[in-house]
């Protein structure tokens, strides 16, 4: 059975309070009182801001918050993916393009479509493979962290604090895995049917 006096007194803390609204992100935090919002790359920093203009922080949501973004949000697998993905970009830009060459009439011309190298091409593939595991990654890892952060941060302030993981950043993690997938479907499909035309040429 809960305490009733502990969330009494948790529901008087709020209540003796400024409402605050904390957004945690990868490279800051952003704080809103009312009409006011402060960001920052330091919490402490807001912290003291709130101090000096004589508001408060009862539940200390600027520390949980901070606590937060030290101990679960890791940006650096978004990073590793960036690169990657720049990289296969790379090679894939030098895959040759299709040109005219003059028939076996003097008269006609055909159209050319060389195949891409058989080396960039895995390589292609293995760095969006590799990325989009790693994309994969971080979007599950920033999903349920957030969601568990979120669930466990409401159950233990006794329903003064509610948390919401921000459904832009969601949006965003899973299109991005979504569309280096697609890119690795559509490279190993290629690569696939390279290797079966250049079979029935032989």
């Amino acid at each position: 059975m809960a305490n009733p006096n502990v969330s009494s007194a948790m529901i008087e803390l709020a209540g003796n309070g400024t409402a605050l609204q904390v957004r945690v992100g990868y490279f800051g935090y952003c704080l809103t009182v009312g009409a006011a919002t402060f960001c920052s790359t330091d919490a402490d920093s807001l912290a003291a801001l709130l101090q000096g203009i004589g508001w408060s922080d009862p539940l200390n949501l600027l520390y949980v918050a901070k606590s937060f973004r030290d101990n679960t949000i890791f940006s650096g697998l978004i990073f590793i993916c960036i690169i990657l993905g720049a990289f296969c970009v790379a090679l894939l830009s030098t895959f040759p393009n299709e040109h005219t060459e003059q028939g076996f009439d003097s008269d006609s011309e055909r159209v050319v479509k060389p195949f891409p190298s058989r080396t960039v091409s895995r390589l292609a593939l293995f760095l969006v493979l590799a990325a989009s595991i790693f994309a994969l990654i971080a979007a599950l890892w920033q999903h349920l962290s957030s969601a568990a952060t979120s669930t466990m941060v409401g159950t233990l302030m006794y329903g003064t604090v509610s948390g919401q993981t921000g459904t832009g950043a969601m949006a965003l993690g899973w299109v991005g895995t979504a569309l280096l997938v697609v890119v690795m479907i559509g490279l190993l499909i290629m690569i696939l049917s390279i290797r079966v035309l250049e079979a029935i040429i032989d």
